[in-house]
């Protein structure tokens, strides 16, 4: 969350929480908030859908051209709609068509897809929405 992030981590170890109260965080430390945290997030453990050092081909180029077009790394939500825009693509192809109840079904079709977030689930696998990343 940006510099509430900041602000929240800061007061958690003013108030002498740091090291007796465990702290789990969703979204408060990222890549583009880790900066300004700096010791602040060493020890607080995280859960993204995202990070931009993920192991796979899509997302390493992803990171790659936006750094280069933008000037610095992407974030959490650039990475999740960019996925989200390339699976909604990859259905509008299969579907053949811009009908939204042909492009629902094509959907499902949708698996084993490389996006920046990893592969989509199968339809087997419907229940997995997206995976958790656990860092700290």
């Amino acid at each position: 969350p940006g510099k509430a992030g900041v602000q929240f981590l800061s007061q958690y170890a003013q108030a002498g929480l740091k090291g007796k109260i465990p702290l789990y965080t969703a979204f408060t430390i990222d890549e583009l908030s880790l900066p300004l945290q700096k010791d602040l997030a060493l020890g607080v453990p995280g859960a993204q859908e995202w990070v931009n050092d993920l192991p796979n081909a899509a997302n390493k180029k992803f990171v790659a051209d936006f750094t280069a077009k933008y000037g610095n790394p992407p974030g959490q939500f650039a990475a999740q709609a960019f996925a989200g825009v390339h699976i909604a693509y990859e259905a509008i192809k299969k579907a053949g068509s811009t009908d939204h109840k042909a492009i629902r079904d094509a959907l499902a079709k949708v698996k084993n897809f490389e996006t920046v977030l990893g592969n989509t689930p199968s339809p087997q696998d419907a229940t997995r929405v997206t995976r958790r990343l656990f860092r700290s």
